[in-house]
């Protein structure tokens, strides 16, 4: 979220002091305009989707679209008073095309498209068994969130008569991440959540469901589906997803280096005065 935010303010930077003929503003159909400066659609999606891996979420569209309507009349407000003429924001400007298309470089197709396979994950986990073994004692559990303590106390009704955990957290739950799986949250030692739940998941035994509870999310209910010792080795199936994204992250960032060396041995750098003393670029 901080990259995307970050993205989105150098968008903003130019936006706000270049100059806006820009034919991409003016095709399609606008959305918005502002003393005759208009913006599409087309252009909202060309300008933010580096930011976004595939679809771009409408709330991106609006928030963009709201912070375009307020740098448009501070940027006509800046022209008015010829703060475009000044030396210091021409530097400014420049610096920010610049970020805008060094993130453009490393979203590229090029670096986008490097991803690990399971097969090298698996074989990564394999080799490295000790790196996935817990530190401390994990508890797995499923929860159902309500808004009120009588849709739990409802809930809870249902189950002791026999009614699914699972498809009822998928039908009733307002956690939205969990919902889905069931309500699954997963393994998790007791300091790394809210006194309040730990206490409870700590007290079931598996395959038993906790009475309705309170958090400042609302109302729960709880039930604890595993439980694993310090020193026990995670599944491969449990961690995989994050292995991957994380090695392929480290691949991109091996990719970065070495187009960074490419770069380098073909570039011609001269330092002077104190800049002589920090390490060479090779």
């Amino acid at each position: 979220m901080k990259k995307v935010t970050l993205f989105l303010l150098f968008f903003s930077l130019i936006l706000s002091f270049s100059c806006k003929s820009s034919k991409l503003e003016h095709k399609g159909k606008a959305l918005v305009e502002v003393n005759g400066q208009k913006l599409t659609e087309e252009a909202i999606n060309a300008e933010i989707s580096l930011a976004f891996e595939d679809s771009i979420p409408q709330k991106a569209k609006l928030d963009y679209l709201n912070r375009w309507i307020e740098n448009e009349l501070l940027y006509q407000e800046a022209k008015k008073r010829g703060l475009d003429k000044s030396p210091e924001v021409k530097i400014r400007v420049e610096q920010a095309v610049k970020d805008v298309l060094v993130l453009s470089l490393l979203k590229d197709q090029s670096i986008k498209q490097i991803q690990v396979s399971e097969e090298e994950a698996k074989k990564f986990y394999e080799q490295n068994r000790d790196f996935f073994k817990r530190d401390q004692d994990e508890i797995r559990a499923s929860h159902i969130l309500f808004s009120t303590q009588a849709q739990a106390e409802n809930a809870y009704a249902r189950i002791k008569k026999g009614e699914d955990f699972k498809l009822l957290a998928q039908e009733l739950s307002l956690d939205s991440q969990t919902r889905n799986s069931g309500g699954d949250i997963g393994y998790f030692n007791l300091s790394s959540i809210p006194p309040v739940i730990a206490n409870v998941a700590s007290e079931l035994q598996i395959g038993k469901v906790s009475a309705p509870f309170k958090t400042e999310m609302g109302y729960h209910l709880l039930k604890v589906t595993d439980r694993k010792p310090k020193g026990s080795l995670r599944e491969f199936a449990e961690i995989k997803d994050r292995l991957i994204a994380q090695m392929s992250e480290q691949k991109k960032s091996e990719a970065v280096t070495k187009l960074l060396e490419e770069l380098k041995s073909k570039a011609k750098i001269e330092k002077y005065d104190w800049a002589k003393d920090t390490l060479t670029a090779k």
